[in-house]
């Protein structure tokens, strides 16, 4: 194997974001962000957090968490895929 495919798939293994740690950062920490701050969009953590602070924002991010749940694992592959193309270019 070659030295850089070795280093590549080491730092891939290492960035790489797990389905497990977001689920529960979503049920944990859900309404203010916390599994979009994981899965590196600060932005969209901090609109969730924003709006959390507001009587219908709490309502709003409550089924905005939910929804996340069910589409997690698919943002989380698209993550680890998105990743996986940058470090081979």
């Amino acid at each position: 194997m070659d030295d850089a495919y070795l280093k590549t798939l080491i730092q891939f293994e290492s960035e790489k974001k797990s389905i497990a740690a977001a689920f529960v950062l979503a049920i944990q920490l859900g309404l203010f962000g916390g599994h979009d701050f994981y899965l590196g969009d600060a932005g969209r953590g901090i609109f969730k957090l924003i709006l959390t602070l507001t009587v219908f924002g709490l309502i709003f991010s409550l089924v905005w968490v939910v929804i996340d749940l069910i589409g997690m694992p698919a943002r989380v592959r698209e993550k680890n895929r998105q990743l996986a193309l940058q470090l081979v270019s």
